[in-house]
């Protein structure tokens, strides 16, 4: 009876060292998802900021390309009294009086 009750201890203690290394290894994996997920969270924020600089800046440089179109969309709209109502005024005549 000793030699069960000490096949079922060296049993019980193999198991336990299994789940011991399988403890181990999921707490490497758990560490390595974890740094995983916070290094791609960074580089989503960096991403999106760069994304809405990018944006912010393009709009910076253009505004004054931007404002001109603007304006001469204004004169032109102005001089030929609006799309629905031409009124006859040539629109190359206006563009080169502006």
């Amino acid at each position: 009876m000793d030699e069960y009750i000490e096949e079922e201890i060296k049993e019980i203690s193999e198991r336990l060292e299994k789940l011991e290394n399988m403890s181990k290894d999921n707490s490497v994996m758990l560490k390595y998802l974890y740094r995983a997920y916070r290094l791609s969270y960074a580089i989503s924020i960096i991403k999106w900021v760069v994304i809405i600089g990018f944006t912010l800046g393009a709009f910076y440089f253009l505004q004054p390309y931007l404002e001109s179109v603007m304006k001469l969309y204004g004169s032109v709209n102005s001089l030929t009294g609006g799309v629905e109502n031409n009124g006859g005024i040539d629109i190359l005549k206006a563009l080169k009086n502006i």
